[in-house]
């Protein structure tokens, strides 16, 4: 990752200097001397003496360093910057760059993370996932509300090893903070998430459930026992389990999850559609497979109603994906194509091309068509 740039430090790199005992004329720096200058612009460079082998290389750092000082500056003020410099203007580059550092430093990155919320919005996630990689590294790592949008996009791209950096930092920060508030608890569970992957190492897997279990406690006391906040996180605590073959466990937490949402939310909400979908994946690997049709058909009917009054949310696309891979298991080719064509489609209409959920439904629905080939 690109380290963040500032004016002032590449204003420092201007003053290019260098003094030699052996030169036998006076001489100023490559970028002050006209008569050995260098044009940065055509990468013309004339040497007096050894010496300014190391004033060359200084330069193309300086050079390198604008090149990349456009995550920080808008492209005019480096533009700008350079024919300074080409012109051996130094002192005149050096107020130019300290004026533009003052003026757009305070906005820059804010202004990255607010254009990365504007393309979420529209579906365009790959865009708001390169403007969230921005004001993180603009910001030196430090803002959390960078580091968690960054850092959840880039988790679900699999881009792991920098969603791995990101929202381990914003833990650290909530940590130090010494509360024990919704921050803490958000980057607990975030940071739980991307642990409780089968991509992930195992030690990082099992340092997931202790998160779930601190961001859980946490949602207990802000919100009680009977909150989306709560079961949503029981639910993480569920499906921890159920994917490690612990159905001891996994079962009696799915069934606490539908108990608080049938007291909290009527038969419609899209929101319970995932829990009822969650506990008909466990009913489905424990044989029962009467059970788990009527819980899929449930969620079925659920996401159904919310499409029609356009209250649907973000996981409709994937339990529409677990009830095909169901009916795929039952050899019910017909009902489970509909199913993957229709999760693929609510997926590409909100995500961008990469995401690991339409990644993982494409693949799916390939495989299925595969097998019915043979």
């Amino acid at each position: 990752m690109k380290s963040k740039i500032t004016a002032l430090s590449l204003t420092g790199l201007l003053s290019v200097s260098h003094a030699s005992a052996e030169t036998p004329v006076a001489h100023q720096s490559v970028v002050g001397d006209k008569n050995h200058a260098c044009n940065l612009e055509q990468g013309n460079v004339y040497y007096c003496k050894d010496c300014c082998t190391e004033e060359k290389k200084r330069l193309d750092s300086i050079t390198e360093k604008l090149d990349h000082a456009d995550e920080k500056l808008p492209q005019s003020v480096v533009t700008r910057a350079k024919r300074l410099i080409a012109r051996n203007n130094n002192d005149l580059a050096r107020k130019w760059l300290e004026w533009s550092d003052s003026t757009y430093s305070a906005s820059f990155e804010e202004t990255q993370w607010l254009l990365g919320n504007e393309d979420k919005k529209i579906g365009k996630n790959k865009e708001a996932l390169m403007h969230y990689k921005k004001a993180v590294v603009l910001n030196e790592e430090k803002n959390p509300k960078y580091l968690m949008s960054a850092g959840k996009m880039a988790r679900d791209y699999g881009e792991y090893e920098e969603a791995k950096k990101w929202l381990e930092k914003i833990l650290q920060i909530r940590l130090a903070e010494k509360k024990n508030d919704i921050n803490l608890a958000e980057a607990s569970r975030e940071l739980a998430v991307l642990y409780d992957d089968d991509r992930c190492k195992k030690d990082d897997q099992d340092k997931a459930e202790k998160l779930y279990q601190e961001a859980l406690k946490i949602y207990e006391e802000e919100y009680g026992i009977n909150s989306k906040h709560y079961a949503t996180v029981l639910c993480d605590i569920a499906n921890y389990h159920r994917r490690r073959n612990n159905y001891l466990k996994a079962e009696p937490l799915f069934e606490r999850c539908l108990d608080i949402m049938g007291k909290i939310s009527d038969e419609n909400d899209p929101y319970l559609a995932m829990f009822v979908a969650d506990f008909a994946l466990i009913q489905k690997e424990n044989g029962k497979i009467e059970e788990a049709d009527q819980l899929f058909s449930r969620a079925l009917r659920i996401c159904d109603a919310a499409s029609i009054l356009g209250t649907d949310c973000d996981d409709i696309g994937m339990i529409k994906n677990n009830v095909a891979e169901f009916y795929e298991s039952q050899e019910r080719y017909k009902e489970a194509e509909q199913r993957y064509e229709e999760a693929l489609s609510i997926l590409k209409a909100k995500l961008s091309n990469g995401h690991k959920q339409i990644d993982e439904v494409q693949r799916n629905y390939d495989r299925m068509k595969q097998k019915m080939t043979e």
